[in-house]
């Protein structure tokens, strides 16, 4: 089962997934939050923002092939934490 395709599909959605962290099931609303464009190391990236709440409180950016390109949460101590994908391709769509 693809997971993110039925995310990409569905503006809002309520799933129980697996924590990879703690191997427990979390649940999770997923939200979709419009297009956006993140700065990756070889270019600009058009991508569809996520908002995971519940157990989970991340952000997540796909591109528009459906490519996982962003993440951002808080961590522990409260900093925010962001990974951006530096090996993707700018969007040519």
């Amino acid at each position: 089962r693809d997971l993110h395709l039925s995310i990409r599909r569905q503006r809002q959605m309520c799933i129980r997934d697996r924590n990879t962290l703690t191997g427990e099931l979390n649940r999770v609303d997923i939200i979709a939050r419009g297009v956006e464009t993140l700065q990756s190391g070889h270019g600009e990236i058009k991508s569809q923002r996520y908002s995971y709440t519940g157990d989970l409180d991340t952000e997540v950016w796909y591109d528009q092939k459906g490519r996982w390109v962003g993440m951002e949460f808080k961590g522990k101590d409260g900093s925010i934490i962001t990974y951006v994908c530096q090996q993707c391709l700018a969007s040519k769509d």
